[in-house]
């Protein structure tokens, strides 16, 4: 049988398709394919006091993104966690704050700016404040009560309680029902999540065993958060995302030793988290919270009125600017170091007057001792 000559494929027809004609066909499957215009949003920010940015350089937290912050206790989380409640509110984006420490000072959270409730209480006619209509509020009570049948393990409710605690399954838990009615349009806000703070509760796994186990922790979060962080935040970026939504965490740590025998603070649960943010806060120092507090003295009593620490972007995915720098905290909130002096005399001619009315004595400014002590 003769052989079939084989024919050279002409170079022609290798260009008989134009350039132009091949963008035809791929705008074409672009548009089939919903792919056709996949753009971002402008990156907008969560403004902070002034006094944020003089320190670290950065306006406040980036919006539509993942952010934390970490720090020893007493170093200034809490204040700053309520001056992003404030901000947001003023910006009119509804906060969505797991206090899972149950620590939250509503008085102090007035004073820095966040809009709470005020009831009186008609037996003693104390006022008692509590979370404003503006926000979403969940502590460990309301989320145990929430969730408390929901079996984890099995992804559905039971009959009875799975457990005697909530667990940090159940915040993720609640982070996803609450975006899926945002995108319902029955919650229809741009949101913020706050939680304070990861590293202080159970995992599912620990909660049924009666046993804290570190790695059990590190592996549930890392998963119960996945999505979370790195989808239903991130994605609102995506030009055609109706809501915004934007998630900050605090993040307990614990101090590890390096090789040159120095401590490092780690975060505690696992780092997956923090390879999820692309904004990260420090509050203090490594080893110790390195706060320094400011104080008068009276008749042997002190009055704390402001405090001092280190402040640092350790981690900026946004703008690349990684600064460090001094911060004061105050009654009111973040206070340059600049108007430190400015508020210390305020607040002195405020003592004094408190000081008169509780007293009835007349007091002076030579009567206050001022003072300083480092914080470990």
């Amino acid at each position: 049988m003769a052989k079939v000559p084989i024919k050279k494929k002409d170079v022609a027809d290798l260009r008989s398709v134009t350039m132009s004609e091949k963008m035809n066909i791929l705008n074409k499957f672009k548009q089939v394919n919903g792919i056709d215009n996949v753009q971002k949003k402008e990156q907008k920010w969560l403004p902070l006091h002034q006094a944020f940015e003089d320190a670290t350089g950065i306006v406040g937290i980036p919006l539509n993104t993942v952010s934390c912050c970490k720090g020893h206790t007493n170093s200034g989380k809490s204040t700053l966690i309520c001056s992003l409640i404030a901000s947001a509110q003023r910006q009119g984006i509804l906060p969505v704050f797991f206090d899972l420490e149950n620590s939250v000072k509503w008085d102090h959270a007035k004073d820095i700016g966040v809009e709470v409730s005020e009831t009186v209480d008609e037996t003693t006619g104390e006022v008692i404040l509590g979370p404003g209509e503006n926000m979403l509020y969940f502590d460990s009570v309301t989320l145990y009560e929430k969730y408390k049948t929901y079996d984890h393990s099995q992804s559905k409710y039971t009959q009875k309680p799975t457990r005697d605690t909530y667990v940090i399954e159940d915040v993720a838990l609640c982070i996803r029902e609450i975006i899926k009615q945002q995108r319902l349009d029955e919650l229809p806000f741009d949101m913020l999540f706050l939680i304070d703070s990861i590293g202080c509760s159970d995992c599912y796994k620990s909660a049924l065993s009666n046993a804290s186990n570190a790695m059990w922790f590190a592996a549930a979060v890392s998963q119960c958060f996945m999505t979370i962080t790195n989808d239903l935040i991130p994605s609102t970026m995506n030009i055609n995302s109706k809501y915004n939504n934007t998630l900050f965490f605090v993040n307990k740590i614990w101090v590890a030793m390096t090789n040159t025998g120095l401590p490092t603070a780690q975060a505690k649960g696992g780092q997956s988290l923090q390879y999820s943010t692309r904004f990260s806060v420090f509050l203090g120092g490594q080893g110790t919270s390195g706060v320094k507090k400011h104080y008068f003295s009276y008749k042997g009593v002190d009055y704390a009125f402001a405090s001092t620490v280190k402040i640092r972007i350790d981690k900026n995915h946004v703008t690349d600017i990684e600064k460090s720098g001094e911060i004061a905290l105050t009654k009111y909130g973040l206070c340059a170091i600049s108007e430190l002096e400015e508020y210390k005399a305020k607040y002195k001619k405020y003592l004094i007057e408190e000081l008169k009315t509780k007293t009835g004595t007349e007091i002076s400014e030579k009567d206050l001792i001022e003072g300083e002590v480092m914080e470990e």
